[in-house]
């Protein structure tokens, strides 16, 4: 089976990432913008690139709607505090890409 990645199946909004990529003995930092539900295979056999995309990550406010909606599709994410707010507000730090078989 051929490998792709995605945007997990709890994000409905497209997603801007800043990741870098090799190309031509270098490497580059480009705007990757991901659609859900659209499977991606461009750079997946460049390991630049894919370490960072699946490293990526973003904090968002926590709901027990979307902490459900991360735990239906599985994905990967961390509970955390708000930092600005000395620990007030409950934080998700959220990967938002998956690697899939397609």
């Amino acid at each position: 089976m051929a490998k792709a990645y995605k945007l997990i199946d709890a994000v409905d909004v497209p997603q801007t990432f800043w990741i870098p990529h090799t190309k031509n003995n270098g490497v580059k930092f480009e705007y990757v913008k991901m659609l859900p539900g659209k499977v991606y295979d461009e750079y997946i056999d460049d390991d630049v690139f894919m370490t960072a995309l699946l490293d990526a990550h973003k904090k968002m406010d926590y709901t027990p709607e979307r902490k459900s909606a991360l735990d239906a599709c599985g994905a990967r994410y961390k509970e955390t505090k708000c930092v600005p707010c000395n620990g007030g507000k409950k934080r998700l730090d959220v990967w938002f890409v998956e690697v899939v078989d397609v």
